[in-house]
């Protein structure tokens, strides 16, 4: 005979509360052995964010510290493009699952690691007319998963590459809790700065969240022929957003060739004015965390 949702008794078999305590105990045994969550976001894409943030990581693992990253935009990760492990795969010990340690030792988990080809869309199993309905469930799931399962080790920062979007960081802050910090990324322009306002408003405000600031990118070029700092746009007159800037990192043309080979752009050009931007940038936050 067929039974009903409402005929089960308890979870029906399932233990489906046991599966999540022990997710629970697992996330928070991870957690504890890990300093600053810091999570960098942007409201809009295209505005540099992943590539800061694997700059950020690198800055800091120079400066002596342990730095993991998560990629935790599912559904366009490049973060191991960026940090030069592309065709990583997953591997497991007796810890969980290990992740992925760039060249210049930062470590990294990724939904590329999980793929078979790393040009394969990640497309979720279930009833497409209706993804609406679960998907941000199954997404925050996978995300908890991610970092509850992978073998961090004793992180001094774990980053977070957050996707596209301010609402994006509501389940990351259901998972982890309170972060140590967050970093705003955008542009000078109008649009990105209307947008980024909104990202703030919902991280400081509504989720009660600590923001270091925001990081305008890309608002200015260096022009190696002048060594000179150039406006890349006219940004004409923006309203000041409510929020402290952090800094303002130069275009580099030589950027995008680094993005390509995997090597950070502070570590090929330690003496750019991008590098020594985004260097004082990451110290600063770091301070910022330790206050």
């Amino acid at each position: 005979m067929t039974r009903k949702y409402k005929d089960l008794v308890g979870d029906g078999g399932s233990n489906i509360a046991g599966q999540v305590e022990a997710l629970t105990d697992r996330l928070s045994s991870r957690l504890r052995q890990i300093k600053r969550v810091i999570a960098v976001l942007s409201g809009k894409g295209g505005v540099g964010k992943s590539t800061l943030t694997a700059n950020f990581a690198a800055a800091w693992q120079r400066m002596g510290l342990n730095v993991g990253v998560l990629d935790a935009d599912l559904n366009g990760s490049c973060m191991a493009k960026l940090l030069g492990v592309r065709g990583y795969r997953i591997q497991e010990s007796e810890q969980g699952v290990e992740p992925a340690t760039s060249p210049h030792g930062i470590r990294l988990m990724s939904m590329d690691f999980f793929m078979p080809d790393e040009a394969q869309p990640l497309i979720w199993r279930g009833p497409q007319s209706h993804q609406h309905a679960w998907r941000g469930m199954v997404e925050a799931n996978a995300l908890r998963e991610m970092l509850s399962d992978t073998h961090w080790g004793r992180l001094d920062v774990l980053v977070l590459d957050l996707p596209p979007g301010g609402d994006r960081i509501t389940a990351v802050c259901d998972t982890v809790g309170p972060l140590s910090g967050a970093v705003v990324v955008g542009l000078g322009s109008e649009v990105s700065q209307l947008i980024v306002g909104k990202s703030i408003r919902l991280v400081r405000d509504h989720l009660g969240q600590e923001t270091f600031g925001l990081v305008t990118n890309m608002r200015q070029y260096y022009d190696p022929e002048t060594n000179r700092l150039l406006p890349l746009f006219d940004s004409g007159t923006v309203d000041p957003i409510d929020l402290e800037q952090l800094g303002d990192v130069p275009f580099d043309p030589r950027m995008v060739g680094c993005c390509d080979r995997g090597v950070p752009f502070v570590i090929a050009h330690p003496d750019a004015p991008a590098s020594i931007e985004i260097r004082r940038i990451a110290q600063l936050v770091i301070e910022r965390g330790q206050s």
